[in-house]
Parts: C-alpha cells; sequence; structure tokens
C-alpha cells in the first residue's frame, strides 16, 4: 500500500470506528426497520384477554385484590379461562402471602394453570441466578404451574425479547410467553434460539380486549360490544396487570400489553411466527467491508466504461455508492422473504458513504497531480489571496498581524470580503496537504509570498513557490511578493519585483494597494 493510499485506509477505519463504538446506530437501524413495518396488520388474538387491576402499594391489600379478582375469574364453571398470566413479581414480604398461595390453588382446583413473572435482576440490575429469593420461592417452585421473565428490549415501535435469558453458563430463564407456549400451546423453543421480534398492533385494538376488575367485578368492553364478558374469559389466557402502574418505554404501552401481544404471537401457526432477527457481529463487520469493498469494485466498472469527465467526478461517485445501497437493499428484502430480520444496515450503509467520500478525495488528489506533472492546471476559483510563508512562531505571528489581518479587511468592489487562503484558517484535518495546497494555489487570484530569511529553506514553502511561478508564466502579476529579512532570492524567482519590508515603513499601504488593483474587476 503506497503512500497516498494508506491515509485513506486509516481514515475509513477510524471513520467507522468511531461510529460503531459512539454513535448509537443500532437505535437507528431498528428506528429505519420500525419504519420500513409501521403499516405491518397485527391484531391481538381474541384468545387473550387483558384484565387490568389496580395496584396499591400496601402489599397485603393488593395480594388481597389479585385474589379477589382470581377467584372472579372461576365463578363460573361454564366460562372458565385457560390459563392465567400474573404479570405481577411476587416478592418475599410475607403480608398477605399464605392468602395468596391458597386462591392461587383454588384456582388451579379449577383445571385453570396459573404463571406469574419473575425478575432475574439483583439489586445492582444484573441478571443472576439466585434471583427466587428475592421472590416468595415457595409459591414459584411448589404452587405456580410456571414462571418466566418479561424483559422487553424496547426499539422504537418494534419489541424483542429473548426466549430464554441466560443467568450463568449452566441456568437460564424462559420467557413467561415461551413458558406458557410450551405448556398449553404445543410450540417448543430451544435455550439457543434467536431473540423474538413483536410487533405491536393499535393500541386501541388491545383496549378493546382489555376488562377492568373493580368493587370485586369484572367489567368492560372486550373485543366487540355485543359480547358477554364470560365470552372474554372461556378457554382464553388472562394476562393480569395494572395497566396505570406498569408502563413501559415503548410508546407507553404498559406491560401487560406486551406480554398480551407476545402471547398473542405464540399463538399463530408456526408459519406465521415472527421472523428470526440475523444479529451477529463479525456477520456485521465483514458485511461493513463487503460492500465498501463492492463499492470499489462498482465505481472502477464505472469508470472503466463511462470516463469521468472533469467536473463530473462526483456524479460517478453517486452512482456507485447508490447502487451499493441498492444492493444491501436487496440484500434484506431477500433475506425477508425467507422470514429473517436484517436490521444492522446503517452501519453498513456508513461505510458505503465514506467510502464513497474518500473515493472522490482520493481521484481529485491523483488528478490534481497528474495535472501538476503536466503543468499548470485549470482549477476552480476559490480564494482571492494565497498567503505562502515560513511558519515558524514568530514568523506565524509577524505574517498574522502585518499581512493576514490588513488584507482580511479589504472588500472587493462588490462589497464582498476578500477570500484568502491561511493555512492557520483553511487546512482541512484528514486531507492530503500537498495537493490541498496545489489546489488552493492554483484557484487563488493572486500568490502573496512572504519571503523571511528561512522561506526557500522550508519544503511547504518551496513547493508552493515552485507552483506559483508555473501560474505566473501564463498569468502575469500573479506573485506578490514580499521580503522581510531576506536579502538573497533566488535567481529564478528574482525577476518578479517585491515589497521590502524593512527598508520600506508603507509596505502594508502598498500591498494592499496592489492587491485591490488586481482584484478589481477588468
Amino acid at each position: 500500500m503506497n503512500r497516498i493510499v494508506a491515509p485513506y485506509f486509516v481514515i475509513y477505519f477510524v471513520v467507522m470506528t468511531v461510529v460503531a463504538v459512539i454513535v448509537p446506530w443500532q437505535q437507528a437501524d431498528w428506528a429505519l426497520y420500525a419504519w420500513m413495518n409501521k403499516d405491518r396488520d397485527v391484531q391481538l388474538s381474541n384468545e387473550v384477554t387483558i384484565v387490568d387491576v389496580s395496584y396499591d402499594q400496601d402489599r397485603a391489600r393488593f395480594r388481597s385484590r389479585v385474589c379477589g379478582l382470581l377467584s372472579a375469574l372461576v365463578t363460573e364453571d361454564r366460562s372458565l379461562p385457560k390459563a392465567i398470566a400474573l404479570d405481577i413479581q411476587i416478592e418475599n414480604e410475607p403480608a398477605g402471602l399464605a392468602e395468596f398461595e391458597r386462591c392461587v390453588t383454588a384456582t388451579q382446583s379449577k383445571g385453570v394453570k396459573v404463571y406469574a413473572a419473575a425478575n432475574p435482576l439483583d439489586l445492582s440490575g444484573n441478571v443472576t441466578p439466585q434471583f427466587l429469593e428475592r421472590h416468595a420461592s415457595k409459591l414459584y417452585r411448589e404452587v405456580l404451574d410456571g414462571f418466566g421473565h418479561t424483559r422487553f428490549d424496547h426499539l422504537y415501535g418494534v419489541a424483542k425479547y429473548d426466549p430464554y435469558l441466560r443467568l450463568s453458563e449452566n441456568v437460564s430463564i424462559p420467557a413467561l410467553p415461551i413458558k406458557i407456549s410450551e405448556d398449553l400451546l404445543g410450540r417448543p423453543i430451544r435455550a439457543g434460539d434467536h431473540s423474538i421480534v413483536l410487533y405491536l398492533g393499535n393500541r386501541a385494538d388491545a383496549e378493546r380486549h382489555t376488562l377492568v376488575f373493580e368493587d370485586g367485578r369484572v367489567e368492560g368492553a372486550c373485543s366487540t360490544a355485543n359480547r358477554k364478558i364470560s365470552d372474554c374469559l372461556r378457554g382464553k389466557i388472562i394476562v393480569v396487570g395494572s395497566l396505570a402502574a406498569d408502563v413501559t418505554a415503548l410508546q407507553s404501552r404498559a406491560g401487560p400489553e406486551l406480554l398480551a401481544w407476545a402471547l398473542s404471537e405464540r399463538l399463530l401457526p408456526s408459519d406465521l411466527a415472527s421472523p428470526k432477527p440475523l444479529t451477529n457481529a463479525w456477520l456485521l463487520i465483514g458485511l461493513a467491508l463487503g460492500f465498501s469493498a463492492l463499492t470499489l469494485w462498482i465505481l472502477g466498472v464505472i469508470l472503466k466504461h463511462l470516463p469521468p469527465m472533469r467536473g463530473r467526478l462526483w456524479l460517478l461517485i453517486v452512482m456507485a455508492a447508490a447502487l451499493a445501497i441498492g444492493l444491501l437493499c436487496l440484500l434484506v428484502i431477500g433475506l425477508s422473504a425467507f422470514n429473517v430480520v436484517y436490521a444492522q444496515v446503517t452501519l453498513i450503509a456508513i461505510g458505503i458513504a465514506a467510502t464513497a467520500v474518500l473515493s472522490l478525495a482520493f481521484l481529485r488528489k491523483r488528478a490534481l497531480i497528474t495535472d501538476l506533472n503536466k503543468g499548470a492546471p485549470t482549477v476552480e476559483e476559490i480564494y482571492d489571496i494565497f498567503i505562502s510563508y515560513s511558519r515558524t512562531p514568530e514568523n506565524t505571528r509577524w505574517v498574522t498581524q502585518s499581512v493576514y489581518e490588513p488584507l482580511s479587511r479589504l472588500t472587493k468592489a462588490d462589497g464582498s470580503p476578500v477570500r484568502i487562503f491561511f493555512d492557520q484558517k483553511s487546512l482541512r484535518i484528514g486531507f492530503y496537504w500537498f495537493t490541498e495546497l496545489a489546489r488552493a494555489i492554483y484557484g487563488s487570484r493572486l500568490f502573496v509570498p512572504v519571503y523571511s530569511t528561512d522561506y526557500f529553506d522550508k519544503p511547504f514553502c518551496k513547493f508552493e513557490i515552485e507552483q506559483a511561478f508555473i501560474k505566473e508564466a501564463t498569468q502575469r502579476g500573479f506573485v506578490l511578493p514580499l521580503s522581510r529579512g531576506n536579502k538573497s532570492i533566488p535567481q529564478q524567482y528574482g525577476h518578479v519585483q517585491f515589497l521590502d519590508a524593512d527598508s520600506n515603513p508603507g509596505y502594508v499601504e502598498e500591498l494592499t494597494r496592489a492587491v485591490v488593483q488586481k482584484l478589481a474587476p477588468g
């Protein structure tokens, strides 16, 4: 890899690393995915009903209230639900716990299975195999028909949850909808399987499937106004929780509603099941690099068959990037045809864009270097004045105060300020300096070198003056030199008269007068 190409690879990898580490590109991925699926028609299954029970901070009173609900749900033998999913974490606080265990057992005696949510996190927010120590362990291990976690990742309009949450090397806990579907619906899922993407339908649809437990009675309109309450219970999976007290960050949806949508998804036939999210760090890195390389290949093909016209190179770069993005979209669409979700596209798209921008910079630099080898190139006018000087601290201060600041106060005939290239203000980080300097010199109307004692010993100064005199050969008066302490001007540059700042106190006035005259129209 030569020294001209190497900086671009370094810039590419720095950009991609910064984006991957700092920028929340994963959120952008799922936001894009949610937008693409915003019109997806998802309805809550009629086999799932939500019952809202108001929360009470007094645990004994709240548990008594839930017991009253369980009793109300199994009052009529003809309208018994299939199962009850308590979206409630039952802690090891003894207040009202014995009564709660008795009412759960009584509910089960009617042939209704009872499940509950468990929180696998410790007080620090880390998953722990000892999570049941903070729960009513006897109830969870000996009384309930099963339990599971209800941790949902909230990703804009999409929710995602792990079917099995790994707590340690040999211990895992199932998600509550997975536990229930394994027991009741014949939909087993392996511990190592993928996360489950959950599409949320309209909130109003969930409200139509919601009942309220109040004053010892289950009330509300369930699905349709003409249905009896018993119709909303018979053979259904009942999700019990406090909607107002359990609001999540996902569009302010309540936890029991998320659980209801997850159970509804598990009721679908296997061929309509939620798609598999394809998430793998090595796959992401490989695709990011692969599509960047593909962009370069496409650009090479385009350049070979469509030789770029000067000033139109950017259009060919855009074409190459657009084709690469199009192929990325085809990949995502193709995977979706196999019920696979690939949402990690933002970083790949950024890689394509970075490759396109850096390719444009590289090709422009190469074209300019080729032109420099041929002589003075034609470059679009960028600046009015290019100031060239030796960049020692003392000389930089002098040039800034005595040359740059007086010239920067000038205005042109139309009243606009004079455009000055001054490397303290104009050079951009990450660009090849010699190319930038040459481009600025050939894109300037005047070149003002400050001949200090070490000016002709500096590589950058020598490069700048050489390029300036190439242009001077075809544009007389382009170079307006100013000498400061240098009485030895190389012969090849001595034919252009300079202002002597040491012997002429009015050099600033003469320089500004000459600049104004040169910049005057006509």
